[in-house]
């Protein structure tokens, strides 16, 4: 607006409207009523919050399963394939040998 006194005299008109305490009042209930008020969502839905709360989760879950595995007793196989393999073969003619000699038992 080029007259300076007409753009002062609508401001103010602007400004007492929007000051009225009815006006103030029905913009209130308008931003409480409306779909996508977003300032106060639940941040359980918000995709970054979520995914850092179950990295979390995920790190103390695995954090808990090594100190269980450090605080169990277990033994450590040390026994090769080979010390293994040797082991079964010494059962094996063992049993063999005790056949036999039942069998040369039985026969007398």
């Amino acid at each position: 607006m080029k007259n300076k006194e007409q753009q002062a005299f609508i401001h103010s008109k602007m400004e007492a409207v929007q000051s009225h305490k009815e006006v103030t009042t029905k913009i209130e209930e308008v931003k409480l009523e409306s779909k996508r008020y977003l300032t106060k969502r639940n941040l359980e839905f918000c995709a970054h919050t979520r995914s850092k709360k179950l990295k979390e989760e995920r790190d103390e879950r695995q954090t808990q399963a090594a100190i269980n595995i450090q605080q169990s007793s277990y033994t450590k196989s040390t026994m090769t394939h080979e010390d293994k393999m040797s082991e079964i073969l010494l059962l094996a003619k063992e049993s063999n040998e005790g056949s036999a000699a039942n069998m040369f038992y039985c026969e007398l």
